[in-house]
């Protein structure tokens, strides 16, 4: 496996987990907001090394367009937080749930 292989692997796998504690735990408190930048910094990595892989292919695929739409939805979920204008939970909620 190459060295982006393992960090793909690695960072979808901490997303996971990340992502599994980042629900359960009581939300808007400073544990919710930790876990949930390790979520994204995690998310960012394995969606940027998925995008990487086109080059070991040479063809955009499938898992290259769900990187992007996982790429936009995180941002989106973060900007909704960060802004906090109108409906800014249910955007952020939304948004990260399909991230």
């Amino acid at each position: 496996m190459t060295a982006p292989g393992i960090a793909h692997l690695t960072s979808a796998l901490v997303a996971l987990a990340l992502g599994a504690i980042v629900v359960l735990e009581h939300k808007g408190t400073p544990t919710h907001r930790l876990i949930g930048a390790g979520y994204v910094l995690a998310m960012l990595v394995a969606n940027g090394t998925a995008l990487y892989h086109f080059r070991l292919t040479g063809r955009f695929g499938p898992f290259h367009a769900l990187a992007l739409v996982s790429l936009a939805t995180i941002a989106q979920g973060v900007l909704a937080a960060l802004r906090r204008r109108d409906r800014w939970l249910h955007t952020h909620y939304y948004c990260m749930a399909w991230s």
